[in-house]
């Protein structure tokens, strides 16, 4: 299992552990996130078997690693990151959230008249 699984205590070392960390925040009632959990260990084995200094070398890709939150378990985490929907998934470069994805989805279904 090449998830990291990040809770209040080792968040900080899970932001940490690569310089991107694409993080998804799952409620384990959800229908959605049980249906996104095993794309999520696919993605965290891809990025995982590629190592660090194969992802530089040849794709120029700083190293990233995949982690998933129960927020139910974890509601400090949930609060902090105002957590609207599940899954929602967020990206962060060496501890600083840069993309909710969420948001990137709908911004662009709107840009391209999707809705």
């Amino acid at each position: 299992w090449d998830v990291l699984e990040a809770n209040e205590e080792n968040w900080e070392s899970v932001l940490a552990s690569k310089p991107l960390v694409f993080v998804g925040f799952f409620a384990p009632w959800c229908g959605h996130c049980k249906k996104l959990k095993p794309h999520w260990a696919e993605l965290a084995a891809h990025f995982a078997a590629q190592g660090d200094e194969l992802a530089e070398e040849t794709s120029g890709l700083e190293p990233l690693a995949v982690a998933s939150v129960d927020v139910v378990a974890n509601p400090e985490l949930y609060w902090r990151y105002d957590i609207k929907s599940y899954p929602t998934l967020r990206l962060f470069r060496r501890g600083v959230q840069l993309v909710d994805c969420d948001e990137v989805v709908v911004e662009t279904k709107l840009l391209l008249g999707g809705f």
